[in-house]
């Protein structure tokens, strides 16, 4: 029995070359003859592939190209490139995040309706619609639609469309579970059983649509964006992708106009304030005229209200710009969120401070966006929230400097305004009067004058606004992105070769049995006596015949030859000792055809039954058992009642087993047997024993003692790997006397590999050898079966 110190990895078959290395050639011939499995596989997959090719909802890819933030970037260049450079990067990067933000494509959806899908079902696949419908639905609010529903519809009568089990009257506006709805009719040739719609919800249409939207900058410092949509209808994507940037525009545009109106707003308070001053101030001039009789300034009086005109409008004008930065001071500081106090930037002319507020109040409708559409758990907001605190200080530095200028301004035109009212007290009191009285009248009707002009131009500002995009490239097909028949193909081949390499390495390379000659004269360093191909004539238990033209029989020619190499120089008989590791591994098929082969050249040949466990000789040579070898040695029979002829083949005689004893090792160690075997030296050339398997019985070491030689027989896929460590332990023991191996088994068409023969393939060449019998059967799968056995 072997040990388990005997055993070996399971992996000693990989194949290595001679420094350890990976014999690629060896590998090659080793999975070659399952190649007829790759096309087989491969036109499984391929096939696989061509339908689903045939009924895959193709995917395609939508495109435009727009430039974003273009009237900005104009204005950052004039005003600010001496002061700070443009942040083209970051503008660019946050009008790509507003272009792809689910509160802007929700408001697409919404507004084209792209929650409600049409799907024309065919025999195998489901084909989405769009465009050109026989029936539509019309959504009065598509917020209304609180869950997704896909169902068939169908038609049933000319004016009756029914869906979920719901009946709805054409063109009439009636309630439903979504809300009300209306049906369109348009062509009444409706296949009822073909068309099924599904209708979603805002939220999860627009959160498909964002999943297939992407929108990306050309380069970093850019401000010109690729948008790609990719969608199984190129219609509906250029739709989409039109609305998406109108929707992007009309954002855009209503958050200036916001900021005009609030101006306009701020206007018009202020203007009824001035024109009841004004009113008052004209009533008081009006009064005093009439009282006092004095029409008419003096040219000395009309040159100081000049002067006083002037210094005043622009003390009023800074008074005005103080007044606006204290208000928009409050509102940074209150983080009001009320679109509707948005302050005004009525006379601020510094680019700083302007380009701070613009990027503030872009941040706060955005943000007012996002909390109308999906609340305050926004994460979107948070990092709004933060650009925000950063812009914060930045923008209440600007205001302080800027504060800091009035100011100073305003305190020169006081004191200018000063200068002028004491040169007036040399002018008569009666006329000082007038003039402070008239002074009082211009300074209103210039402040008037003013507000009047500012809401005018805020007023054809906010008519003259349009989106600071501009599409460069309209919205096209750009082409289909899945499925693509190369990747297809080309994966589905590859998964047929992986599915083959991985069959062949789970049969060929994780296999802990002998499969290469190499393998047995590198683990073991014994000889190979000789290599025999696997023959259908050993299973049915044939003596191959001289005359056959087939592989096996010139296998056996050739060692019967090389057995003159290994014959020990002595009189009498060449005792030759055939065993195996295990049971099954041909060792009886090969005894008694290796006889038949010396006895065709005249040799004398005995073979002897020695496996008294599970004789199989005499079934091979197809003569009854008789008395035998168990016979001879409990004293039941005499020598010529043991040693008979086989008269089928000449030249070979026969000892049989006998019956099966109960102690065959106790009778093989009988003091008769040594005797019997000299005195059949006597009368032999060649005796061959056919002894039990020596790793699972101790038979044949028992045998071994009366041998010259053994050929020890491992059979190719058969014969475990773990017993080549125990067949050199024999030969390092010397228990099993001259160990020759012989490679039994092999597949015939693996002989012409290295490792597994010596290239026998040549002869069939020569039509000189053939196979040993017609395959039963020509099917694809009796071929591979053989080849690959």
């Amino acid at each position: 029995m072997i040990s388990p110190s005997q055993t070996t990895d399971k992996g000693s078959n990989l194949i290595q070359d001679e420094k350890g290395g990976v014999d690629l050639k060896r590998i090659f011939y080793r999975a070659l003859p399952y190649w007829p499995l790759l096309p087989i596989i491969a036109a499984l997959f391929l096939t696989v592939a061509y339908f689903y090719l045939k009924y895959q909802v193709p995917l395609y890819k939508v495109s435009t190209r727009v430039v974003v933030n273009d009237g900005e970037q104009e204005k950052g260049f004039n005003f600010l490139q001496a002061i700070r450079p443009y942040n083209t990067d970051k503008e660019t990067e946050r009008e790509t995040e507003i272009l792809q933000s689910k509160s802007l494509i929700s408001e697409v959806v919404r507004e084209h309706q792209f929650n409600v899908q049409w799907t024309k079902i065919g025999r195998v696949a489901k084909l989405p619609q769009f465009g050109n419908l026989p029936l539509e639905v019309w959504l009065q609010n598509p917020d209304s639609v609180k869950s997704t529903t896909t169902a068939m519809v169908s038609l049933i009568s000319g004016n009756i469309v029914e869906f979920e089990g719901v009946k709805y009257p054409i063109d009439s506006l009636v309630q439903s579970r979504f809300g009300k709805i209306r049906w369109h009719l348009h062509d009444s040739i409706f296949s009822t059983n073909e068309w099924s719609l599904t209708i979603s919800t805002v939220k999860s249409a627009a959160g498909t649509f964002k999943g297939q939207l992407s929108a990306a900058p050309i380069n970093k410092q850019s401000a010109i964006i690729d948008l790609n949509l990719m969608e199984t209808i190129p219609a509906r994507g250029e739709i989409f992708l039109n609305a998406l940037l109108e929707q992007y525009g009309k954002n855009s545009v209503a958050f200036k106009n916001r900021v005009y109106q609030n101006t306009a707003n701020f206007l018009e308070e202020r203007l009824r304030l001035v024109v009841d001053e004004l009113s008052g101030v004209e009533s008081q001039l009006q009064n005093f005229k009439s009282k006092e009789g004095i029409f008419n300034l003096s040219a000395q009086g009309e040159m100081f209200l000049s002067q006083l005109k002037e210094t005043d409008q622009k003390a009023g004008e800074t008074e005005l710009q103080l007044d606006v930065l204290r208000k928009i001071e409050q509102y940074v500081n209150n983080r009001n969120r009320n679109p509707e106090s948005v302050p005004a930037t009525l006379g601020l002319s510094d680019p700083i401070l302007l380009s701070l507020l613009n990027q503030l109040y872009e941040a706060e409708f955005e943000a007012e966006k996002l909390r109308k559409l999906s609340g305050d758990k926004n994460p979107q907001l948070q990092v709004l929230d933060e650009s925000l605190l950063k812009l914060r200080p930045s923008i209440l530095a600007s205001i302080r400097n800027l504060r800091i200028s009035l100011q100073s301004s305003k305190e020169k035109l006081d004191t200018e305004n000063n200068l002028l009212l004491g040169q007036l007290k040399k002018i008569p009191q009666k006329e000082r009067a007038l003039l402070e009285i008239s002074r009082q009248q211009q300074i209103k009707n210039n402040i008037y004058t003013y507000l009047l002009q500012k809401r005018e131009e805020s007023l054809t500002a906010a008519a003259a606004q349009v989106s600071s995009h501009r599409v460069i490239n309209a919205p096209e097909f750009a082409g289909k992105v899945l499925p693509k028949p190369t990747m297809v193909y080309s994966f589905a081949f590859s998964m047929a070769l992986a599915l083959v390499i991985v069959f062949v390495y789970l049969k060929e390379f994780i296999n802990n049995k002998v499969l290469f000659s190499d393998d047995l004269t590198q683990a073991t360093g014994l000889p190979l006596l000789g290599e025999m191909v696997y023959s259908r004539r050993a299973e049915e238990d044939a003596i191959i015949q001289p005359s056959e033209r087939i592989l096996i029989a010139e296998q056996l020619r050739d060692l019967r030859t090389n057995l003159s190499y290994i014959q020990v120089a002595k009189e009498g008989a060449q005792v030759l000792l055939i065993t195996s590791s295990i049971s099954g591994e041909g060792k009886s098929f090969l005894a008694v055809n290796l006889a038949a082969a010396l006895a065709r050249v005249d040799k004398k040949v005995l073979v002897m039954e020695c496996d008294l466990r599970k004789p199989a000789v005499c079934k091979k040579l197809g003569v009854s058992p008789g008395k035998g070898l168990t016979d001879y040695l409990i004293g039941a029979a005499g020598f010529e009642e043991i040693l008979r002829p086989v008269e089928k083949i000449q030249n070979i005689s026969l000892i049989s087993s006998g019956p099966i004893p109960p102690n065959p090792v106790e009778l093989l160690m009988n003091r008769k047997f040594s005797p019997l075997m000299e005195k059949l030296k006597t009368q032999f050339h060649y005796i061959v024993i056919d002894a039990p398997p020596v790793a699972i019985l101790t038979d044949a070491k028992v045998l071994a003692m009366e041998a010259d030689s053994t050929l020890y027989v491992v059979r190719y896929n058969y014969t475990p790997s773990d017993f080549l460590v125990f067949i050199k332990e024999q030969a390092t023991r010397k228990t099993l006397p001259g160990i020759n191996l012989i490679f039994n088994g092999i597949n015939s068409n693996k002989l012409s590999g290295k490792g597994y023969g010596y290239g026998y393939g040549y002869a069939y060449g020569y039509g000189y050898i053939k196979e040993d019998a017609p395959v039963k059967g020509k099917s694809i799968f009796n071929i591979f079966k053989r080849r690959t056995r």
